[in-house]
């Protein structure tokens, strides 16, 4: 059985000798019903947990005010304000220190969808590459 990761960084991080291959971490994400597969390499696993850590906080953000205003707890008006001025600058605060690179692909659906419906320029997004592993995650090649 082959599986399929979306590798959260580029190809020239791969096969840097920083980001050891003993620090893998499968992260995963789902967007419209379906779980998909990260792979990131780090040199720690502090920085590790700090990026799992934010990446939870994003998604934590963002799902409990659509919760709020799904429910009428808030207004229209006080969301987009809350978009602006809380999860937008967030993000991208998020951004300027990982990287597009290592936004999901949720993520990435999810800043797009806010900004189309608020009004906003969309954010452009990298090309994430996919590898391909044997059954116990042990051999990675890039899958094309």
């Amino acid at each position: 059985m082959v599986n399929t990761f979306n590798y959260l960084g580029s190809r020239l991080r791969f096969n840097d000798a920083k980001y050891s291959r003993g620090y893998k971490t499968f992260v995963t994400g789902g967007s419209h019903g379906q779980t998909t597969w990260y792979l990131g390499q780090f040199s720690t696993d502090a920085i590790v947990h700090e990026f799992s850590q934010s990446i939870s906080k994003l998604r934590n953000n963002i799902n409990g005010m659509n919760e709020k205003y799904q429910s009428s707890m808030i207004s229209r008006e006080e969301y987009i304000y809350w978009l602006h001025t809380q999860w937008i600058p967030q993000f991208k605060e998020f951004i300027k220190v990982w990287g597009k690179e290592f936004i999901t692909k949720d993520l990435r659906w999810g800043l797009n969808d806010v900004e189309k419906h608020i009004g906003m320029s969309l954010t452009l997004w990298p090309v994430m590459p996919e590898l391909e592993s044997d059954e116990e995650c042990k051999n990675f090649r890039w899958k094309n």
